[in-house]
């Protein structure tokens, strides 16, 4: 061999050892070769699945939650394989689309255990069911969502809560994690029929 093809080739190899290098110091600070959390939006690009890589981290949540600092109500960034690094933004309330998806989600699956009159409205103004009613109706199969409400998911509204509820409005085979302060997080499967 040409002395020439043996420093491209150690090069190559220089290469190779740098970059296994920086995603193990990467993941030790806890990013991951995917992104990091100290950005403004920590990356969630779809094409190396690091969205999935990105939902076990709690550095990667608490940067998300930093974005919706000073937010006065419950507010949640969703993430999903098809919207990558640009979340949909959704707020506390009873109006939008992703109110009336889930309300309408609600009636149709869930009017057995829901208590509250008209049934699913109250449950349907929270970011969780709005979540899983976008999710559904876009047909995504896996969704990461962040909320600023260090309470978490809720347990009473329209009865049952967003936590028995987001099960009954994901379709099976879609999977939602949830994320909320303090590092905290839940992993919700679809139940209902596509």
């Amino acid at each position: 061999m040409r002395i020439s093809t043996w420093f491209k080739l150690a090069a190559l190899v220089v290469a190779a050892v740098i970059v296994i290098q920086v995603g193990k110091i990467i993941a030790a600070h806890g990013g991951s070769a995917c992104g990091t959390a100290s950005g403004a939006m920590a990356h969630a690009d779809t094409g190396d699945n690091c969205l999935h890589q990105e939902a076990g981290s709690s550095s990667w949540a608490e940067a998300q939650q930093r974005q919706m600092a000073g937010a006065t109500v419950t507010t949640g960034l969703l993430y999903t394989d098809a919207n990558g690094s640009n979340p949909t933004t959704l707020t506390s309330g009873e109006s939008g689309e992703a109110f009336e998806l889930a309300w309408q989600y609600l009636r149709a699956n869930a009017s057995s255990i829901i208590r509250d009159l008209p049934p699913g409205q109250q449950a349907a103004g929270h970011v969780e069911t709005k979540a899983a009613a976008l999710m559904r109706h876009n047909e995504d199969t896996y969704g990461v969502l962040v909320i600023n409400n260090d309470e978490g998911p809720c347990t009473w509204a329209s009865g049952p809560g967003c936590v028995a509820l987001i099960d009954l409005i994901l379709p099976k085979g879609s999977t939602m994690v949830l994320w909320w302060p303090g590092g905290h997080h839940e992993t919700f499967s679809g139940r209902t029929a596509p």
